[in-house]
């Protein structure tokens, strides 16, 4: 059971493990010294956010559609009926298109086999080879083979021939020269695809999506750097070509509205769907990278608007947030319409409901609607009754409204033929987390081992769920093999894009700790669950139990803190500060703790005062069961559209501030206390503290290392936090949502007084890592 919980005033923070009577950084009582009493004001302010909190938590499955910054074009209005064809390549453009049209249905409605069949009797003209190339490309990144990726980026090589045939004279041959040329250039004006015919408009659009697409293959599959650099190269020039056609759009939108007839244009649903597909993409992807990217690539003339692409992608369906869903005549309607026809409108579709249900869980989202996507993909389902993906995404829908049984129900009953079993795999790693969710070691277990012995994922990762699912059991006949497992964790890790996947980073390492002591891995179901964002996912029962299961752990390992250290806690029983790295920062010090203690021997004291006797890495598994614990409490706590819990708000940050105290005693597991600074500032975004929420957020930016992407290491030099990335993206995410807050209520920024003072934890961060 958790130990008890009471009141805000009863429950005195952690001290820090060092007192420092000097300044202190972002905490929750604010002093300038370690003697000092929160001013009256202080106490008012706080008072008056409690008060603000709401009873009933908000819901994070349904929040208002974004402001948009510039409208959004409805290019479905633009199509009108093509008449009868001007030339035989124009006929046979639309019988292709038909035939592929017929394929994607029969593909998409689970007879995958039978589309593959048809399309191989198709001739080798540029539609045909496009599907193929799809088809394929969906097959690499199922199976995750060398060999099926090399086949993906051939078969795109052979689209983009194919469709450079039936391009216009003046642009074909634009090869590397040319393409970084369009650098300079720009784009391609809208007067160039007027003076095109319709085959040669779908020509350009085929070729530019089939070089987006080989390249991105490309990226994954090769490690040169001359390599990537020239892929690079040709998206920028795929770009060119994307953005040449919205320009043509665009002007003939506003032919439309000026009265002027638009019919000699030829503009198809399969060329609306396809450019709306294109740049919708190039807007929402660059929008997750860095904000120095971002504007490296504005600079050069890319978008990024990500609220903007997903609503240019619900107009291509006809789809708006803030009306009714479709009552059975108008779905009715809209199966029928033409709109439907074009090539691309379920991917169109597919993009939304992919971020909502899936993107959502990794990098939070500020615009979420599970309810919208739901029925978008609900549609699909209509037209496409046996799909495995829409039918996918409807047992995850299920999962992120925490009906995990229903979830489970669902993906049982996806029928994907034996061709294509690895698609199927997909199904079956999300039964293993929500078995891992309820605590069903057995079922979680034999999902492993079906995954490790049929998919080509990542070995790394199954070998070590196969572990930990085997550990969890606990069957003595078992530990031999749980062991035999777990040291071939490392040997399965592979390289994407020339590095290691993260979370496979993560999983080597664990492994090795639990060969180094002994078989022994601390809570490894409810670690490994932080990755797939599952605390999120699991119903309000389950995050009781396991909140239960946690405090377990951390009352015994609280049983097994030295004497010593205990005393410490007990002798300053007040936090001046978060035991962090900013406060060494501000000290000065030199390497492990030095400028907190302003000797050295003091520190050799402290470490001599914190051994555990047969237990390395006793502050890893301290730090890591106090951060978990105050994870499944922050979840209880603020459990959407359920009481609120104030009890539970406060053991999460009691938690928290024991990972702060205890983190420069970690070895290894320095992700905790990355991770314990953003769940402590999303706390305090529910708390409505958003200065002190964004404080912490730019704290954890301010730690990023040259190599834009990466956190540095804590105060002793330890190793490099490899889930930095993870962090750094929903770190991100936060300050956006905070931004938003902020103008709801007509808020300034936060004061300067209000900051972490980066430079100096910089520069302390910079000289320890020499060390």
């Amino acid at each position: 059971m958790p130990p008890s919980v009471t009141t805000d005033s009863e429950v005195p923070t952690l001290p820090p493990l060092f007192s420092d009577e000097k300044t202190s950084t972002i905490n929750d009582t604010t002093t300038t010294t370690s003697t000092m009493k929160p001013s009256q004001e202080q106490e008012q302010q706080k008072q008056k956010q409690q008060q603000q909190q709401p009873r009933i938590n908000p819901s994070r499955r349904q929040t208002a559609p974004p402001k948009l910054k510039k409208p959004v074009p409805h290019y479905r209005h633009l199509v009108r009926p093509t008449g009868p064809p001007e030339s035989d390549e124009e006929a046979e453009l639309n019988a292709d298109m038909g035939l592929v049209r017929e394929i994607l249905d029969l593909f998409l409605n689970g007879q995958m086999v039978e589309a593959e069949q048809k399309l191989e009797r198709q001739p080798k003209r540029m539609y045909f080879q496009l599907a193929r190339a799809i088809i394929q490309g969906l097959r690499a990144l199922v199976t995750f083979h060398p060999d099926e990726i090399e086949k993906g980026m051939k078969a795109f090589e052979a689209a983009i021939k194919a469709s450079d045939k039936q391009r216009k004279g003046s642009l074909v041959g634009v090869g590397a020269v040319k393409a970084v040329g369009s650098f300079v250039v720009g784009t391609i004006g809208a007067g160039s695809f007027r003076s095109m015919n319709r085959v040669q408009k779908h020509a350009e659009l085929v070729y530019a999506e089939s070089t987006i697409l080989r390249s991105l293959l490309s990226m994954l599959y090769h490690i040169d750097f001359w390599m990537v650099f020239e892929e690079c190269i040709n998206l920028r020039h795929a770009f060119t070509i994307i953005q040449g056609l919205k320009s043509f759009m665009d002007a003939t939108e506003q032919e439309l509205r000026s009265g002027k007839p638009i019919e000699k244009h030829k503009i198809d649903e399969h060329l609306v769907s396809g450019v709306t597909l294109s740049y919708s993409l190039y807007n929402i992807i660059i929008s997750f990278m860095p904000d120095i990217i971002v504007k490296m690539l504005q600079f050069i003339g890319f978008p990024s608007d990500r609220d903007w692409g997903m609503a240019m992608l619900a107009a291509c369906g006809g789809w708006d947030p803030t009306a009714d869903a479709d009552d059975a005549a108008a779905r009715k309607e809209r199966l029928a319409s033409s709109a439907n026809d074009g090539l691309r409108r379920q991917f169109c579709d597919m993009v939304p409901i992919i971020f909502q249900f899936i993107v959502s869980s990794f990098i939070p989202l500020n615009h979420v609607d599970y309810h919208f996507a739901e029925v978008i993909n609900l549609y699909n389902l209509d037209r496409f009754p046996a799909s495995p993906i829409f039918g996918f995404l409807q047992g995850r829908h299920c999962q992120l409204e925490t009906r995990l049984d229903d979830a489970v129900a669902t993906y049982t009953a996806l029928t994907i033929e034996p061709e294509w079993h690895h698609l199927g795999h997909v199904a079956v790693f999300e039964e293993l987390m929500c078995a891992m969710m309820t605590r069903d070691h057995d079922k979680a277990c034999d999902k492993a081992r079906l995954l490790l012995k049929g998919s080509r994922w990542s070995k790394s990762a199954f070998r070590y769920l196969v572990a930990i699912t085997g550990y969890e059991r606990g069957l003595t006949a078992e530990k031999k093999k749980v062991e035999s497992v777990m040291g071939k964790v490392e040997e399965g890790m592979q390289k994407v894009a020339g590095m290691h996947l993260f979370f496979e980073t993560f999983l080597a390492r664990k492994s090795k700790r639990f060969l180094n002591e002994g078989g022994r891995l601390l809570l490894p179901s409810y670690d490994f669950m932080l990755l797939w964002n599952c605390f999120d996912m699991m119903p309000l029962k389950d995050l009781h139990r396991a909140l239960d299961e946690i405090s377990e752990q951390t009352d015994r390992l609280r049983q097994l803190l030295p004497a010593k250290m205990a005393e410490r806690e007990r002798r300053d029983p007040l936090a001046a500060k978060d035991q962090t790295i900013e406060a060494a920062g501000s000290n000065g010090g030199n390497g492990l703790l030095g400028g907190l203690l302003g000797g050295n021997s003091a520190k050799q004291a402290l470490l001599r005062d914190s051994v555990v006797s047969g237990y390395t890495n006793f502050y890893d598994d301290y730090c890591l069961a106090f951060f978990l614990q105050g994870i499944a409490a922050y979840h209880i706590a603020y459990f959407p559209e359920a009481e609120h819990d104030p009890a539970k708000a406060q053991l999460a940050l009691t938690a928290f501030d024991t990972v702060f105290r205890y983190a420069p005693l970690i070895n290894d597991d320095t992700y905790t206390y990355y991770f314990a600074h953003y769940y402590k500032a999303k706390a305090r975004i529910h708390q409505g503290d958003l200065d002190d929420a964004h404080a912490r957020l730019k704290h954890l930016l301010s730690l990023s290392s040259t190599g834009l992407m990466g956190l540095p290491q804590l105060v002793g030099g330890k190793g490099r936090n490899s889930l930095e990335l993870f962090v750094l993206l929903r770190t991100h995410s936060a300050l956006i949502e905070i931004d938003t807050l902020r103008a709801a209520r007509g808020e300034d920024t936060p004061t300067a007084a209000n900051s972490f003072r980066s430079p100096s934890v910089l520069s302390f961060a910079t000289r320890a890592s020499k060390k």
